[in-house]
């Protein structure tokens, strides 16, 4: 079972591997990640590396880079995924 900080810690990251140039500073649990630099190309690299990295399937209806624009969002997402595996 996964804990929470071990899911933030992996989505940061994967974060850190796709968006090279983010300020490690400004990388905080609810910073909106569009503002760092999260675009609609890296949005749909990171949902793939979290669908492998966790063994999850993220509904369609919730791909929407708004919702999941925060590392909080993100890692609640997983969890809610996780919880109905």
């Amino acid at each position: 079972m996964w804990k929470n900080n071990e899911i933030k810690e992996i989505i940061v990251d994967i974060i850190k591997e796709l968006i090279k140039d983010i300020s490690l500073d400004l990388l905080q649990a609810d910073a909106d990640l569009v503002d760092l630099g999260l675009d609609s190309v890296v949005f749909v690299q990171l949902i793939v590396e979290l669908e492998e990295k966790f063994q999850v399937d993220v509904p369609d209806e919730v791909l929407f880079i708004s919702e999941l624009n925060t590392i909080n969002k993100m890692t609640q997402l997983v969890e809610n995924l996780l919880g109905d595996n």
